[in-house]
Formats: C-alpha cells, sequence, structure tokens
C-alpha cells in the first residue's frame, strides 16, 4: 500500500506540473491523453464506488464533507452567522479545501479574514497544504502588514 501511495504522489505531482500542458495538447496528441484520461477516469469511478465502503473517517474525509456541506444555502447561513472574523495561524499550510471552508464561512467578503503566515515555514504539503493558497490569499486580502525584524 506504501508503495501505491508514493506513486499517487508522484503522479499527482506529474499533473500539477504538465496538467496545463496536456490541456493544450494538439488534435494528434488527443487520442494519447485521452486514453490517460479514460485510464484515470476508470480508476476515480473504482475508489468512489468502492471508498465509502471502508470503516471510519480520516481528516480529508472530514474536509470534504464540511466543503459540500456549507454548499447547503440554509447550513452555511447558519455557520456564518456564527463568525464574525477568522484569524488563521500558519496560513501558508493551508489547503484549496480548507480555504474554500473559509471562503464559504466568510462568503468571500476578505475583510473578515486576518491570516499569519510564511512562505518558508511551508511544512504540510504531504497533506495538501499548498503555498499557492497563501499567495492566492494574499491578492484578495484588502490589508497586508509584513514584519521586518522577528526575534
Amino acid at each position: 500500500i506504501k508503495a501505491y501511495v508514493e506513486k499517487t504522489k508522484v503522479f499527482q505531482e506529474f499533473c500539477k506540473k504538465y496538467g496545463d500542458d496536456l490541456q493544450k495538447q494538439s488534435a494528434a496528441d488527443l487520442e494519447l491523453v485521452s486514453s490517460w484520461a479514460s485510464l484515470v477516469k476508470e480508476l476515480y469511478e473504482y475508489i468512489s464506488l468502492r471508498y465509502l465502503d471502508i470503516e471510519g473517517l480520516v481528516f480529508s474525509d472530514l474536509e470534504y464533507f464540511v466543503d459540500q456541506g456549507l454548499d447547503d444555502r440554509e447550513t452555511l447561513r447558519k455557520v456564518s452567522s456564527d463568525f464574525s472574523y477568522f484569524i488563521v495561524d500558519e496560513f501558508q499550510d493551508t489547503s484549496q479545501i480548507q480555504f474554500s471552508i473559509i471562503e464559504k464561512v466568510i462568503q468571500k467578503d476578505y475583510q473578515k479574514i486576518f491570516c499569519v503566515g510564511d512562505v518558508k515555514q511551508a511544512i504540510y504539503g504531504f497533506r495538501g497544504g499548498e503555498v499557492g493558497v497563501f499567495e492566492n490569499c494574499i491578492q484578495l486580502t484588502p490589508n497586508k502588514l509584513s514584519m521586518v525584524n522577528n526575534y
């Protein structure tokens, strides 16, 4: 299982690195890319049909279910009404799905979020933390502060 997990990580990195290039392939290369896409689709369908048969939940399951649950307007209204402001420490380790949850709860009002982080300290890439999420959030938030010295 460990070997398969490692191979999956390699494939994920390949897709991140070359995904845009694969999407731009010419019609001549379409057959090759289509065969890959077909295999990947088959794999994901196999997993999705059997995944819920596995007993228990992992952290990423909880993230997924919270994100999906917030798509319900009434649930989102109830949750959003409980929070007027978010302070997120170690934001450089935030994953895309975690940021999606935050965005939904703050209803994309980026004045309701205060993020603390340092891209040089990102350490949770193995569990989905993406520095790009941090960099994107910097562009979205209206106020930015930087520390010049840290003792």
